[in-house]
C-alpha cells in the first residue's frame, strides 16, 4: 500500500511538474518551451537560466515535495523517519569529504573506460545527443547562469535525489532485501536511469552506491547529501571557472580522465572509505521499521487502550 501511495503521489506531482516547469516557468521568463527543450551551446544566457529554473522547480516538486509528503503520511517525525540527523562522529565530515573529492576522478575514469567501447549506432546517437545537451547547459558564461546552475545542480538536486533514492527507495528495498548491498545496488540503478545517460549507466551506478554506503555507514542522510553537493558543485564550478582553460576544456570535451589522476583518486577513495568504516555509526538493524517499540506502545495506548497490537 505504501508503494502504491508513493506511485500515486509521483503520478500526480509529475503532472504538476510538467505544467509548472514545462509551461509556467518558460512563459514567466519570456522564453519558449522549445528553446529550453532544444538548448544548445549557442543558446542565450536567458534560455540557459530558464533551463536551470525549470530544473529547480522539477526537482523541488518531484524529489523534495513527494518524499517529504510521503514520509509525513507514514510517520509524523520526518527527520527521524528519513534519518535527517547530524552525524554521531564529527570526523565523518572529513572522511566523506575526501570520499566525495576522490570519487570525481574515479567515476569519470570509469566513464572514460566505457567510452572506449564501440557502440551500436542507436546508442552512439543517444550518447552524442546526451553529451551535446550536457555541453549546452554547462556552457555558462555569466554569473547569473552560474548561480542558477549551482542552485539547480549542486543544492536542489542533491537534496531531492537523496531524499528520494536513499531516504525512500533504498529504505523500501531494505525492508525485503538482505544484505544491504542489494538495496544500495538496486536504488543506485534507478538513480542512474533517471539521469537519462544510458552510456554512463555504470559510472552513475558507482556514484549512487558511493552515496548509499555513505548513508548506511554514517546513519545520516545529511552526509550523503553533503557528498552529492561536493561532487555536483565541483562539476559546476570547474565548468564555469575553467571555461577558458584549454587543459580543462579538453578533458571535459573528450570525457577522458588523465590516468595519473584516476589512479590517485582510486587510492584516496579506498583509503577514505576504509577510514570511514573504522569510524562508522551505521543505520540501526531496525532502521526500516516505520515505528520503534516506544512509538508502537504509544499508538496502542492512544488508539487501542484495551488491547495490544503488534
Amino acid at each position: 500500500m505504501q508503494i502504491f501511495q508513493l506511485l500515486i503521489m509521483l503520478f500526480i506531482f509529475l503532472g504538476v511538474t510538467i505544467f509548472v516547469a514545462g509551461l509556467i516557468v518558460p512563459t514567466a521568463l519570456g522564453v519558449s518551451v522549445t528553446s529550453i527543450n532544444e538548448i544548445t551551446v549557442d543558446s542565450s544566457s536567458k534560455i540557459r537560466i530558464a533551463f536551470f529554473v525549470s530544473q529547480i522547480v522539477a526537482s523541488a516538486v518531484l524529489f523534495i515535495a513527494v518524499p517529504l509528503l510521503f514520509s509525513y503520511s507514514t510517520h509524523p517525525r520526518i527527520k527521524e523517519y528519513l534519518n535527517l540527523v547530524q552525524p554521531k562522529k564529527q570526523v565523518q565530515w572529513f572522511w566523506v569529504a575526501l570520499i566525495a573529492f576522490s570519487s570525481i576522478p574515479v567515476v569519470s575514469g570509469v566513464a572514460s573506460l566505457f567510452n572506449m567501447i564501440p557502440l551500436p549506432e542507436s546508442l552512439d546517437v543517444a550518447k552524442e545527443a546526451f553529451l551535446q545537451k550536457q555541453k549546452a547547459y554547462l556552457n555558462m558564461q555569466t554569473p547569473g547562469e552560474l548561480i542558477a546552475a549551482f542552485i539547480a545542480v549542486a543544492i536542489i538536486a542533491p537534496i531531492g535525489e537523496e531524499l528520494m533514492f536513499r531516504g525512500v527507495v533504498m529504505r523500501f528495498m531494505a525492508k525485503k532485501m538482505k544484505p544491504v548491498f542489494w538495496p544500495i545496488l538496486l536504488s543506485s540503478i534507478l538513480f542512474s536511469l533517471i539521469h537519462g545517460n544510458v552510456v554512463g549507466l555504470i559510472s552513475i551506478v558507482i556514484a549512487g552506491m558511493t552515496l548509499g554506503y555513505v548513508y548506511y555507514l554514517t546513519g545520516s542522510l545529511i552526509l550523503s547529501m553533503f557528498v552529492h553537493f561536493i561532487v555536483n558543485g565541483t562539476q559546476i564550478l570547474v565548468s564555469y571557472l575553467g571555461r577558458d582553460n584549454e587543459a580543462i576544456t579538453s578533458v571535459m570535451d573528450s570525457n577522458n580522465m588523465p590516468w595519473p589522476l584516476f589512479i590517485g583518486g582510486c587510492v584516496l577513495f579506498i583509503v577514505s572509505f576504509y577510514m570511514l568504516s573504522k569510524n562508522k555509526t551505521p543505520l540501526a538493524k531496525n532502521w526500516t521499521d516505520d515505528f520503534n517499540e516506544e512509538e508502537l506502545a504509544a499508538l496502542n495506548d492512544n488508539h487501542f487502550p484495551n488491547q495490544n497490537i503488534n
